[in-house]
């Protein structure tokens, strides 16, 4: 074996089977895979100095902190190969014949609509011949074909689009390799590689420190986002730093020793990736029991149907036929097939807007919609509420309440302010440092009147340490022009006020500190807590001799600050957003303080002051209740602090047994449980199933009865299969499409959300739709028995086409209605707003007219004359005033199944009393 400065170079035989494939000779690794990959993860210290510490690490991976890895080609494949990659697993995506197969399988109605489209076909070509005999067959199976095809094409594109935005947000990360400094993305990351952080860096992949410079990192495996950063430093006890990690103070390099799903990180996101989720959404539900129901009614018109049409006719065959096709018409009118393919089309449209103008990334189509049912919302502190800022907002000076205005400073005496200044330009290296120094510095540059590079020059650091045994706070030892030698203490106020044993007043002397004045101090950090504001206490003592071991005791106390972590002006516009629409918003977090946590909560607007109907609880004690007093108390807790991630997950778990339909906004990592339980990835517009239900079911009850009355009363349908699927595929879908690009109006806000348990359709949605299709049946009955008379048309004009082209045209009228369910005004915001919406309805107009003048041997239809088109027009626009008048009945808002069921408690138990 040969050592030179930066690699290790072996000669190894063949025989021991390190060659690769392609003939390159691999690397050695003395060190134990297995062990590398919890070398972060348990910080395992051991295995550090088996090593022979960071020179041996190094030394193992062919790698060296000035040079890094070799780099080329075969090195990289060779890690790769040996220690994985740094990506995630993904879900193994199915084909496109396979998602066609399972989506056709998995609906009844498609296979009852293929069933019924080969025999039509056979039927069809018996009766009329292979010439005219497979229009209604071959319709059915493009129907068929095209439903299925859209929903599959549209959920594969969504994924690709996801995962081509996802491949986009792979940050880089600068790296060494063969001496040269790369920018690569992190997914390219290798074990042995050389990173190189600074501030604002995320940590690649699990490492250990090479080199570094008053490195800390915000650790994302911190019980607490509110956490103070983690000290990184050779040769004391965390050398390491795992994957995910935020750089907030210094820089250094690191070695990679794992990637992938073998850091800690990888391997709860892997888990929370691979994990499939079954349960239904809630419209998906709603809408099995609105096509259950649907079905149970299509069985039984097509059972009358078929007993009506047995005694019609003597010819076996003919009998036949037509029991078929009245049947097949009842099956294809009833069976809404627009509707899958409709929500499909509607929801893609719908995450490429919150795509675009949201920035938000959507995993699947289906899960879009449960935002509308969304009864609460479980949100952090950090980061989601809070600014990732902080702001001075109180500074206290001596004792007996000399509280000072943080915005001035004319009562700080100048003896305070120069020895203020001179600690933190002692202190504070970094402008860009954490959120805590870049507010301290800021307040002391325009409120204090520090000039930071005066100071600097005025002083030298003589030294710059921790408190032994605590983070939280940091000393100074300087020594300035005249040769006096002090140090300057600045951390968090308890800990420092518990060193002091004298402070300065108001007036600038020095005073002893009295059992009193401490009392009156530590109410002074209470009350700041209470108010979420974090208390930074500053202090000084004169050093003699450079001593530093005795510059932590008996302190002379400068004043105390409270700094503020402002909540963010969005959130109090969302929440109030949340608060109108009836939506809860409970703040779970891992605050140590629940004061502080109440105090943000009333700031942002989650509770108002002295609302005893709120309850506010602490993670443990709402972990150590039973079952049945955790649903008890679950529907009031507002803030829970300081809690878990199991906590967070146990609060969701019990409020979806509550019936609430929970959404989870987190921190990242430590929200992973939680994720994983709540009902909401992403969403639409809570309106659009309402509407479009709403507008197919008219067409679908119109259609349905028109076909059963007018063979009941003529034994013929003036509407064919090939029409109704027309109007139930290609119309309602322009017709979804149309209501999904409409703007939706700001009153959608202060709707409140959709049970779960409450019908699909309610009383308003079936006043609506009953007063239209009673008008469209009138109509084409009317059309079908009195309209050859009236216009003086034969029956192919009046009965094949007038009938079919006023129904469309109906539907199409009835798209303006269906924008509104309660509002008289249907045309609001319409040519503003609206203008999709307005193109999609006109290009249906323009496909309708295609299929009456064009299409008539498809259509079985004869082209009309311009008067004919007036007719048909003035009949459809008829159904803009019965919808504007029918929203003058008042409708209750309990379902009528409940009315009903009630009544029916109520004459059952007067019969019993008479009896």
């Amino acid at each position: 074996m040969q050592r030179s400065e930066s690699y290790i170079a072996l000669k190894i035989h063949d025989d021991d089977g390190f060659f690769s494939e392609d003939g390159d000779q691999a690397f050695s690794i003395r060190a134990d895979n297995e062990h590398l990959k919890c070398l972060v993860k348990d910080r395992r210290e051991d295995y550090l100095l088996s090593l022979g510490g960071i020179g041996g690490l190094t030394a193992t991976l062919a790698s060296s902190m000035e040079y890094g890895i070799l780099g080329d080609g075969p090195d990289v494949r060779r890690r790769r190969k040996a220690f994985g990659v740094n990506t995630y697993p993904k879900r193994k995506a199915k084909s496109l014949a396979s998602q066609f197969w399972d989506t056709l399988m998995k609906d009844v109605s498609l296979i009852v609509l293929l069933l019924g489209a080969s025999l039509s076909l056979g039927f069809g070509v018996k009766e009329h011949g292979v010439k005219d005999g497979w229009y209604d067959g071959t319709s059915i199976l493009v129907s068929v074909f095209l439903i299925v095809a859209v929903s599959v094409v549209g959920s594969h594109w969504q994924a690709k689009l996801f995962d081509k935005l996802g491949s986009k947000c792979d940050n880089n990360t600068t790296i060494i390799r063969g001496g040269q400094r790369q920018e690569v993305p992190i997914s390219e990351v290798v074990v042995g590689d050389v990173v190189i952080l600074k501030i604002g860096d995320i940590v690649p992949a699990d490492g250990v420190l090479l080199w570094g410079d008053e490195l800390e990192v915000q650790d994302p495996r911190r019980r607490t986002a509110e956490e103070d950063p983690t000290s990184v430093s050779i040769g004391s006890e965390n050398p390491f730093c795992a994957t995910g990690a935020i750089v907030t103070v210094g820089y250094g390099r690191i070695i990679i020793t794992a990637v992938g799903t073998d850091t800690g990180s990888g391997e709860l996101m892997s888990s929370i990736v691979t994990r499939k989720s079954t349960d239904p959404t809630p419209l998906q539900q709603r809408l099995e029991g609105l096509m259950s129901k649907t079905g149970r009614v299509r069985n039984a018109f097509a059972i009358l149907i078929a007993l009506y049409s047995t005694g019609s006719t003597s010819d076996v065959s003919c009998k036949l036929v037509g029991i078929f096709q009245h049947a097949l018409s009842i099956v294809v009118v009833a069976i809404p097939e627009a509707l899958p393919l409709a929500l499909t089309l509607t929801l893609a449209f719908a995450t490429k807007r919150m795509g675009k103008d949201d920035h938000v990334l959507v995993r699947r189509l289906a899960a879009c919609e449960t935002m509308g049912s969304v009864t609460t919302v479980c949100t952090d502190m950090a980061g989601l509420l809070k600014l990732n800022q902080m702001k001075v907002t109180e500074f206290w000076l001596g004792t007996n309440n000399n509280r000072v205005d943080a915005a001035g400073s004319s009562r700080i005496p100048g003896v305070v302010k120069g020895l203020l200044c001179q600690g933190l330009a002692g202190l504070i290296t970094d402008a860009t440092g954490s959120p805590m120094e870049k507010a301290l510095l800021s307040w002391a540059v325009t409120v204090v009147g520090m000039d930071v590079d005066i100071f600097k020059r005025s002083f030298k650091v003589l030294r710059v340490e921790d408190l032994k045994g605590n983070k939280k706070c940091r000393g100074v030892l300087i020594k300035d022009t005249a040769g006096v030698v002090l140090a300057h203490w600045k951390g968090a106020a308890d800990i420092i006020l518990a060193n002091c044993s004298a402070y300065v007043g108001a007036d600038g002397a020095t005073h002893e500190f009295g059992i009193h004045n401490r009392s009156s101090l530590d109410k002074v950090i209470k009350d700041m807590a209470m108010a979420s504001l974090c208390s930074i206490a500053f202090a000084f003592k004169q050093v003699h001799n450079n001593d530093w071991s005795k510059s932590d005791k008996e302190l002379t106390l400068l004043g105390i600050v409270g700094l503020n972590h402002p909540c963010r002006p969005e959130a109090k516009d969302a929440i109030e957003a949340c608060r109108k629409a009836g939506v809860a918003v409970r703040m779970v977090t891992a605050d140590n303080s629940i004061t502080g946590a109440q105090s943000l909560a009333v700031e942002c607007g989650i509770i108002w002051r002295n609302d005893d109907t709120h309850s506010f609880i602490e993670g443990h004690v709402f972990r150590a209740m039973l079952p049945e007093q955790q649903l008890a108390i679950v529907d009031r807790i507002t803030v829970m602090a300081p809690s878990l991630p199991m906590d967070k997950m146990l609060l969701v778990q019990r409020l979806k047994q509550k019936g609430h339909v929970v959404a989870v906004a987190g921190d990242g990592i430590r929200d992973g449980p939680a994720h994983t339980e709540a009902d909401v990835r992403l969403s639409m517009r809570t309106d659009f199933a309402e509407r479009f239900i709403q507008f197919q079911l008219t067409a679908n009850v119109a259609a349905l009865v028109i076909n059963f009355v007018s063979v009941v009363s003529s034994g013929n349908m003036p509407l064919t299969t090939v029409q109704l699927l027309w109007v139930n595929l290609i119309i309602d879908i322009m017709g979804a499409l149309a209501i999904a690009l409409d703007t939706p109006s700001k009153a959608l806000m202060r709707r409140p959300p959709i049970s779960q348990t409450e019908p699909l359709i309610s009383n308003a949605m079936w006043r609506n739709l009953a007063a239209q299709a009673v008008f469209q049946v009138a109509v084409v009955l009317v059309l079908q028995h009195r309209g050859r008379d009236a216009f003086g048309t034969s029956q192919q004009v009046t009965n094949d086409t007038m009938i079919f082209n006023a129904f469309v045209l109906c539907q199409l009228f009835n798209e303006f209605n269906a924008r509104e369910i309660e509002r008289r005004n249907i045309f609001t915001g319409l040519l503003r707003d609206s203008r999709m919406f307005l193109l999609v309805v006109a290009g249906t107009l323009a496909l309708q007219v295609v299929m009456v003048e064009v299409l008539t041997m498809f259509a079985g239809t004869k082209r009309l004359s311009w008067g004919q088109w007036r007719t048909c027009s003035s009949i459809a626009l008829m159904s803009w005033p019965i919808g504007w008048a029918v929203k003058f009945i008042p409708v209750p808002e309990r379902p009528f199944y409940e009315i009903l069921a009630r009544w029916e408690i109520v004459l059952a138990s007067t019969r019993k009393r008479d009896d």
